[in-house]
């Protein structure tokens, strides 16, 4: 019976010791992300979910498909419509690189703006052209949506254009 006893304490003491030092483990890998995480030199982009990433002291996480909420520490700093425009805002933020970021965020804004435009009023013309007669609101919605697809188009070009000059900025040599 004793040896019995005594090998079941063993056996319990051992597992206790693998699990306090698995805690110690994890909780020293935390202090070290974290040290890493708010380091201004050097950027971590780390998912962590499938729908969320950890962006230097940014976290980002997807609502949609075209919508990504980048928070700081529990504080919404703004939702994109592009993921890498939050990626890239993000970094040139963490680096103090403020007149970078506010450009890419003034074009990631306009994008979304004209492609929530351009859905509004493709609704209301579907609508109009579900009734089947012409009325001067049908043509006004066509127009307006026309309108707004050309503004669409452009900004999201724009968005394209600046998202493609960060390349200038060696920005893929310091994203760990």
């Amino acid at each position: 019976m004793k040896t019995v006893k005594s090998s079941i304490e063993k056996e319990l003491a051992g597992k206790l010791l693998v699990d306090v030092a698995i805690e110690q483990a994890q909780r020293w890998t935390e202090r070290e992300f974290n040290q890493l995480r708010h380091r201004e030199d050097y950027v971590v982009h780390v998912p962590m979910s499938k729908r969320s990433w950890v962006v230097g002291k940014f976290d980002l996480i997807a609502l949609g498909e075209h919508c990504w909420q980048l928070t700081d520490r529990d504080r919404i700093n703004t939702v994109f419509y592009s993921r890498k425009a939050a990626v890239f805002y993000a970094y040139f933020t963490q680096r103090k690189k403020y007149n970078l970021a506010d450009i890419l965020l003034k074009h990631d804004q306009d994008t979304a703006k004209y492609r929530d435009e351009l859905e509004f009023y493709s609704s209301k013309l579907a609508k109009k052209l579900k009734q089947k007669n012409v009325t001067f609101d049908t043509q006004l919605y066509q127009s307006r949506y026309l309108e707004s697809k050309a503004r669409y188009n452009t900004a999201r070009k724009e968005l394209e254009k600046t998202l493609n000059q960060t390349k200038y900025t060696k920005v893929w040599d310091q994203i760990l």
